[in-house]
């Protein structure tokens, strides 16, 4: 993305917010293509490329993968942290599972991840 042009950019800004979404809402990846298309009737450039299921799941990885690698680098920094664990399993027997990590930051202020 370094070398991307900006209008590049901001086409795979909205390719990743979709993404991320989809997982934030629990909705399968198989709903990304049709939000893209109504995404184009509305008017959003989003181009053709990386609009499959395929590419939805990269993109939602890759986010997941960043949004570790950041909390990973606030926790090495800190002095002090807490692990707070949960599960529970719905009507559909589908298993969650919930996992708080708080520390003091290196600003001194208490974050919970």
């Amino acid at each position: 993305l370094a070398s991307s042009s900006s209008a590049e950019t901001s086409r795979l800004a909205k390719l990743f917010e979709v993404a991320y979404m989809l997982a934030k809402e629990e909705m399968p990846f198989t709903k990304y293509p049709a939000i893209l298309e109504l995404e184009k009737r509305h008017g959003v450039s989003i181009g053709s490329t990386y609009a499959t299921e395929h590419k939805c799941k990269e993109f939602t990885c890759l986010i997941g993968d960043t949004m570790r690698d950041e909390v990973l680098v606030e926790l090495r920094k800190a002095e002090y942290m807490s692990v707070l664990m949960d599960g529970s399993t719905d009507s559909s027997v589908c298993e969650k599972e919930l996992i708080y990590v708080m520390f003091v930051a290196s600003d001194g202020k208490v974050q919970c991840q």
